[in-house]
């Protein structure tokens, strides 16, 4: 085989093995959340909701200094590491 072929061959090799690569990798689009419902629902639930926010101060830990409230990102510094506190969106499930 002269040297030509050798690197016709290694060339197609080379490709092959890029486009496996790329068919391994590929994943395919993530699908669009659903959009949440509406505001309102029952002001009863709200209610009680604001009521245990407020009472378990909830706004300390997962509100960062002159940030949006309960939007998360409060990093607490401890002993072995640092805790970063997020927003835990709700579950409409459950209300």
């Amino acid at each position: 085989m002269n040297t030509r072929n050798k690197i016709a061959t290694l060339l197609v090799v080379a490709a092959a093995a890029v486009g496996a690569a790329f068919a391994y990798a590929w994943e395919p689009a993530i699908a669009a959340l659903p959009a949440p419902p509406p505001p309102g629902g029952d002001q009863a639930l709200l209610v009680r909701g604001s009521h245990v926010a407020s009472t378990g101060d909830c706004m300390v830990c997962h509100t960062t200094a002159n940030g949006k409230p309960f939007a998360g990102g409060l990093i607490l510094p401890l002993i072995y590491g640092h805790l970063s506190k997020r927003h835990w969106p709700a579950r409409t499930a459950l209300g």
